[in-house]
């Protein structure tokens, strides 16, 4: 399909191609694709435009570190997910939501977090984005869900159904001087502390609602044992033993938060 537009190619195509690489049938509509599709709404609107210069520090001195923009991605998609919940989108409004300068991020505002000379940029983005989205909805609710499902399943985010799997191995290579991960960062295995918490506790926590960790716990996450560093492979290998079990986050569509974990 390359070169093509893709508004030509049939719902049908995208989620077939889509499973051919990942192992699941996104044309389904159910949880698992919806918060797939909220993954990619995420980056349209919020992740992949003006936050990543704020991330690296431009009109924020400091920048966002990767702990926090760790949770701000997942309460960003627990947002966008709880405007999947229907049957279409209010794009612009949605845009507008998310780049409210009050929005909370965790315990600050959006303007703190990503320093208020940033707001403007981030609403103009998302609204250029929501302004696409628009177009494409003409294609029709199903087709843009399944769109949306299939390019937010090639990322390697909280939500896609292979994230429980994420974990399993992170866990398990965290505790082996043998895996992949610390090999990788061989000199990590004299100085990686302990964890803040139970890595039990701490797993249930990264599955159900890591952005309720505290920031230390998160940052040990992140920063110091490299979450985000795990083999995908390893990962794969494992959600495919599991028998490609279908996911999503318990509170996709309810709009609470779930329970606030220990840490």
């Amino acid at each position: 399909m390359a070169g093509a537009d893709v508004r030509a190619v049939t719902a049908e195509a995208l989620a077939a191609v889509t499973e051919s690489h990942t192992g699941i049938n996104l044309g389904i509509d159910d949880p698992t694709s919806r918060w797939c599709a909220a993954i990619a709404a995420t980056h349209l609107l919020w992740r992949d435009g003006p936050l990543e210069d704020v991330h690296a520090g431009v009109g924020k001195p400091g920048g966002i570190s990767d702990a926090d923009m760790m949770r701000a991605n997942v309460i960003t998609t627990r947002h966008v997910a709880g405007a999947l919940v229907g049957d279409g989108c209010d794009w612009r409004q949605l845009a507008t939501e998310l780049t409210d300068a009050d929005r909370p991020i965790g315990e600050v505002a959006l303007s703190e977090f990503v320093g208020a000379v940033n707001v403007d940029g981030l609403r103009r983005h998302a609204l250029a984005e929501a302004r696409r989205l628009d177009a494409l909805a003409g294609n029709g609710w199903s087709w843009l869900r399944t769109f949306l499902a299939c390019s937010g399943s090639m990322r390697e985010w909280f939500g896609v159904p292979w994230w429980p799997a994420h974990v399993e191995v992170f866990v398990s290579d965290v505790t082996d001087p043998d895996s992949r991960l610390s090999r990788l960062y061989a000199a990590r295995a004299a100085t990686l502390a302990e964890p803040p918490l139970g890595l039990d506790e701490l797993a249930t926590a990264l599955v159900t609602a890591p952005e309720h960790l505290s920031a230390e716990a998160l940052a040990w996450c992140v920063d110091d044992a490299r979450l985000a560093d795990v083999d995908r492979q390893a990962v794969k290998r494992r959600w495919q033993a599991a028998g490609r079990p279908r996911w999503a986050p318990a509170s996709w569509s309810e709009g609470a938060d779930p329970p606030r974990p220990a840490g």
